[in-house]
């Protein structure tokens, strides 16, 4: 089976799957979800099964085709995966739907200061080549107590 991200006009034009509306608004499909938690619509098409995401798939149904915009990403606003309900979502940028969430990367990125107050920004932030992300000041910290224990330890060596 093909998953596919952009969501034609001929899905759309499918019958919509059946969805569980729940007290708190959002729309479950009666299928069950996948193991990531996110649902799926599943069609066959000129011969061929083909799988959307089910928030994409209402998304573009509710708001039309083109309203989806390929560099930006889909943000559940009721923190639920699950959830297929237009009204509970929002397009964001892969960086702020990150941050909106609940995950330890989530809490990093939201971190505005380092653990001892240093202000992560402009001059005192340290970008890593895997993303990371340090403060130049506990950075030298760090580096002068070492250079310091060094130092203790070659005179100890030495005597």
């Amino acid at each position: 089976m093909k998953h596919v991200k952009r969501i034609p006009q001929w899905a759309i034009e499918c019958p919509a799957p059946e969805v569980d509306v729940l007290p708190c608004g959002c729309w479950h499909m009666k299928t069950r979800p996948k193991v990531d938690g996110y649902s799926r619509v599943n069609f066959r098409h000129e011969g061929r099964a083909i799988e959307f995401s089910g928030h994409r798939y209402f998304f573009a149904r509710h708001n039309g085709v083109d309203a989806l915009e390929p560099d930006l990403t889909l943000d559940h606003l009721c923190r639920n995966r699950r959830c297929v309900n237009p009204e509970h979502l929002e397009q964001v940028t892969q960086w702020e739907n990150t941050r909106r969430g609940v995950s330890k990367i989530a809490n990093l990125a939201r971190q505005t200061h380092c653990k001892r107050g240093h202000l992560l920004s402009g001059d005192n932030l340290r970008i890593l080549v895997n993303g990371g992300r340090r403060c130049r000041s506990c950075s030298r910290l760090l580096g002068r107590d070492y250079d310091r224990h060094r130092r203790r330890r070659s005179l100890a060596l030495a005597r």
